[in-house]
């Protein structure tokens, strides 16, 4: 299958499950991260820890794609997330993992990373 030049570089597009037609699909990359790909623009993405970050709220539609993203990720992660959780992250600039459900800042998130790569 070819894939569209909007899904280069990334292992699998994926149609959100019961919303097949829409104009959105959940793209998966070679490491394992899981993005929301909303028209031509990535919205919000979950990496293997289960940290979300997201970039905009967009437009109406992107905020059902955005919904619908959280209860794919809920099924996948085996937790609880919603929109409401991917709005508050926008609007406080934080980034938050979606399996605890611990939020911090972009800031502070970039520290933690650092910190648990010099330790490792």
């Amino acid at each position: 299958m070819k894939m569209r030049s909007a899904y280069l570089g990334y292992k699998e597009a994926i149609a959100i499950p019961e919303h097949e037609s829409a104009q959105c699909k959940i793209l998966v990359d070679y490491d394992g991260n899981i993005c929301l790909l909303s028209y031509n623009t990535i919205v919000c993405k979950v990496n293997t820890d289960g940290w979300f970050c997201i970039n905009g709220l967009y437009s109406r539609t992107t905020i059902k794609h955005i919904g619908w993203f959280m209860r794919y990720i809920s099924a996948h992660f085996s937790t609880s997330v919603s929109y409401y959780d991917a709005k508050r992250c926008y609007e406080h600039d934080l980034v938050m993992n979606v399996k605890s459900k611990e939020a911090v800042t972009y800031e502070d998130f970039n520290e933690k990373q650092y910190a648990e790569m010099r330790t490792a």
